[in-house]
């Protein structure tokens, strides 16, 4: 399935995602896809530190991982945001079909 303007990704591999943020926004982001309002992890200046790690290919038995967070800044962070897809772009409603991502003992070291 692919969404204007990912069409040129029709019958490309899909990726999994997992990326974590460290805010210090005045409130809670709400990401609203029908409204265009998406978190803008490159430029957002609310985001004290972020880090993600990619999975572009097949696994059939778990792989150990580790996200190290970029800081930008030494400001205190007031939300911490974890998201995991299994479509990278799956907020875009772009996405491979079949597309699934499995986590086990997930921590969080802070």
């Amino acid at each position: 399935m692919t969404k204007s303007p990912y069409e040129s990704k029709k019958g490309e591999t899909d990726t999994g995602h997992i990326f974590v943020v460290l805010a210090d926004w005045d409130g809670q982001f709400i990401v609203d896809s029908g409204k265009g309002k998406f978190l803008d992890t490159d430029n957002d200046p609310g985001i004290i530190g972020y880090g993600r790690v990619a999975f572009d290919h097949y696994m059939d038995d778990y792989e150990k991982f580790v996200i190290d967070i970029e800081y930008r800044n030494d400001r205190t962070p007031k939300y911490v945001v974890i998201v995991a897809a299994s479509s990278v772009l799956g907020d875009y409603f772009t996405g491979g079909d079949g597309s699934a991502l499995y986590l086990d003992e997930f921590r969080f070291n802070y």
